[in-house]
This record gives structure tokens, C-alpha cells and sequence, in this order.
């Protein structure tokens, strides 16, 4: 397994990053070039803590939200189209859609907390997806997961707090051109 924060001289990092977070970035494109894709993920999540403890990651730009959704802030997209990191802010009150991802993602939470709803396919209603929930984790800052490449993991992603939370999520591929990463939006049934 690769140190994940090594510096491996990988190009297009952004000049406006802070060092660890430059790294990281750098690191990550080296996984997703050496790793197969399988292990890509899994290894991210088990990195993310080392820059999710540090204060100067975000510009206040990138902590901006408006009060009535979630908004992802583009940090890094790799050249090379290996991957994506965003940061999402969470108003209070707020849910994503239950969706399934395109590609393999990892996450961690930067401040606040997060609850993730974990769901179940169960079948289409009238061309409807339906998946029914099965587990709540509530994650807090320096919680990390990962949704791996080549399996359904079907999610909700909530703020119950009072103030914003935001996560740091690397996707694999470039967002900018494949957009948001979600492959099925799902109706829920108990």
C-alpha cells in the first residue's frame, strides 16, 4: 500500500492547495494509476484523517453554501481524469437524494456531522428505483468510508445538526465532465 502522502510528482495540482492536502492529491493520482481499482478506494479512505484534522484546507469560498441545498466545491480534478476531490457543503436540515454512485468514491468528514442512511435495492415501482433503508451510521469529524468500484451501495447523506458540516470526497474520474457521480436515484419503502 502506498503512503498516502508521499509526494510522487504527479502534474495539475493546484498552486492555491495546502502542502498536505497538494500531497494527498498527488498521492491519489499515483493509487489510481498503480492500484487496481478495487483497492483504490479503501486506501483513500484510510489517508483522508491526515488532512481532515488540519484548519487550512478550505477557502471560505469553498465553505459556502446556499441555506436551501447542498453545494459541492471542485478542489482538484486530476489531469489525467483519475479522479475528482470536492468539497461538500451540508446546510443544517439538509438530505441528498438516495442514490447509488457511477464510480468508486471515498469520503470524510471535515466539520460537523454527517448521517449516512445505507439502503437496499428492492425494485422498481411504476419506473420508479425503490430501495429500503437498512443502516444509519452518524459520522463526525475525521469519520471516513468509501463506496467501492463494481458494487451497489445505495446512500443518503444528511445534516441533522444546528451549523453546516462539510466532507472531503474523492470520486473516481473528472466530475467536471462526467457530473455528479450518481448512477440511480431511488424512491424509499420501509
Amino acid at each position: 500500500m502506498h503512503d498516502l502522502l508521499a509526494f510522487d510528482g504527479q502534474e495539475g495540482v493546484r498552486a492555491s492547495m495546502p502542502g498536505p492536502l497538494e500531497n494527498f492529491c498527488r498521492t491519489i493520482g499515483q493509487m489510481a494509476a498503480d492500484l487496481p481499482v478495487s483497492e483504490i478506494p479503501g486506501c483513500i479512505a484510510s489517508g483522508l484523517p491526515s488532512v481532515l484534522g488540519r484548519s487550512d484546507l478550505l477557502t471560505s469560498d469553498q465553505r459556502q453554501s446556499p441555506a436551501d441545498a447542498y453545494c459541492r466545491h471542485p478542489m482538484f480534478i486530476c489531469p489525467g481524469d483519475r479522479f475528482s476531490l470536492m468539497a461538500v457543503v451540508w446546510p443544517p436540515g439538509i438530505y441528498s437524494p438516495i442514490h447509488d454512485h457511477s464510480e468508486w468514491c471515498a469520503y470524510g468528514v471535515y466539520e460537523g456531522t454527517v448521517e449516512e442512511t445505507i439502503y437496499e435495492a428492492t425494485g422498481v415501482e411504476n419506473g420508479e428505483a425503490i430501495a429500503r433503508p437498512i443502516a444509519v451510521n452518524l459520522r463526525r469529524p475525521g469519520d471516513t468510508a468509501h463506496m467501492p468500484a463494481a458494487a451497489t451501495h445505495i446512500h443518503c447523506m444528511h445534516n441533522p445538526g444546528s451549523t453546516s458540516a462539510i466532507s472531503l470526497h474523492v470520486y473516481g474520474g473528472n466530475c467536471e465532465k462526467s457530473g455528479p457521480n450518481v448512477d440511480t436515484v431511488y424512491t424509499a419503502r420501509s
